[in-house]
């Protein structure tokens, strides 16, 4: 293991993320180192937001430089080979139930034709008022029959 806790034969490099007084989110715990050159502090953060300062990495590892933060990525890990599996696959037939159609007869009804009584208009009568006249009397001489 070298100073800051990384095993010397794992593989990965230190990458850039900000210099001193910026600021600096995390997504994830990361191992990180401040410093410059070959000065360094190390320290190991969880997910979060930071202010890159003396204090956040507990002292200065290089006075009166400007410092870089640096975060470990590691090499990618090759997971360790698994000895094949075999499946078998039977293949079994099954059988989904068939819906028939269904139908249904039914008689036809014929509706009988109801006649509603229809009510006519009803007119009322027309009174019509006309002066009365007197008519003359006719004087009709008589005549007897032969």
């Amino acid at each position: 293991m070298d100073e800051s806790g990384v095993p010397v034969s794992s593989g990965g490099t230190w990458v850039y993320c900000g210099s001193e007084f910026s600021d600096l989110v995390l997504d994830a715990e990361t191992k990180l180192r401040y410093g410059n050159d070959s000065n360094w502090l190390y320290k190991t953060l969880d997910a979060g937001s930071f202010r890159i300062t003396n204090e956040l990495f507990g002292g200065d590892p290089v006075p009166g430089i400007k410092k870089i933060v640096q975060k470990w990525i590691p090499d990618a890990i090759e997971a360790p080979v698994e000895a094949p599996v075999e499946v078998a696959v039977v293949e079994a037939p099954v059988e989904a139930p068939v819906e028939a159609p269904v139908v249904v007869e039914a008689p036809v009804v014929e509706a009988p034709v109801v006649e509603a009584p229809v009510e006519a208009p009803v007119e009322a009568p027309v009174v019509v008022e006309a002066p009365v006249v007197e008519a003359p009397v006719v004087e009709a001489p008589v005549v007897e029959a032969p």
